[in-house]
């Protein structure tokens, strides 16, 4: 047994030390994470290509997202810009405004005896309709290339703004990974993500001439899973 006298105030100065280098670590965690002193300008074109990827998203008939900033831009060091989006399948054929008029018919608002507006829902159904089968949801007819064509749309953003990210080097690439909710529906293909892939020198080339749309088109690696 030690005959050392106990200092209460060793478990104290401990825990302030310890707060300290967690302090510490915080402080250097951003320098870290930030790679070097040139990566503001990277950072900025990533929000910007983060953007052109939303209106893609935004405008594209075969994706459907909750609202206008869904895409993740990230800075790696030995990778180049990584992006990364959730989004849900949609049925390019389905007509949007149509159905929205016929919600519009199936509804209407009264004014109550207190001065509230009641939303009242329209009994559609005639005498005899009871044992009639509803009609199948149009997202039951999805159609099996919707995934292909989403996939396209995000190639040609590739080719078409991936130069946006000019602070890449030509070893770096960039990177596009989709995470899809409904893409079961696709013919029972059960692919639920896409990671796109192309080296920047090969974006480079491409937005030069060098290379044609099909030449760049091929060097665009594919996986899904």
């Amino acid at each position: 047994m030690s005959n050392r006298s106990h200092d209460p105030s060793l478990p104290a100065r401990a825990a302030a030390l310890a707060l300290v280098a967690c302090a510490a670590a915080a402080l250097a965690l951003p320098a870290v994470l930030a790679g070097g002193p040139g990566d503001t300008k990277i950072h900025r074109q990533i929000g910007v290509m983060e953007k052109i990827i939303d209106k893609v998203l935004l405008d594209s008939p075969n994706f459907l997202v909750h609202g206008g900033e869904n895409t993740r831009g990230l800075y790696l060091e030995e990778v180049g810009a990584l992006f990364t989006f959730d989004a849900s399948l949609t049925n390019a054929d389905f007509d949007v405004k149509g159905y929205l008029k016929s919600l519009g018919q199936r509804f209407e608002t009264r004014t109550d005896e207190d001065g509230n507006t009641v939303i009242i829902l329209k009994n559609d159904k005639k005498k005899g309709d009871e044992d009639e089968e509803d009609e199948p949801d149009a997202l039951e007819n999805l159609p099996g290339d919707t995934f292909d064509r989403g996939r396209e749309e995000l190639i040609q953003t590739l080719l078409d703004y991936g130069e946006t990210l000019t602070s890449l080097q030509d070893n770096q690439s960039i990177i596009i990974a989709a995470f899809v909710q409904g893409a079961e529906l696709a013919r029972g293909r059960g692919v639920s993500q896409v990671v796109l892939r192309a080296r920047m020198a090969d974006v480079r080339a491409h937005a030069d001439g060098k290379l044609s749309e099909r030449e760049m088109r091929s060097r665009v690696t594919i996986e899904e899973s």
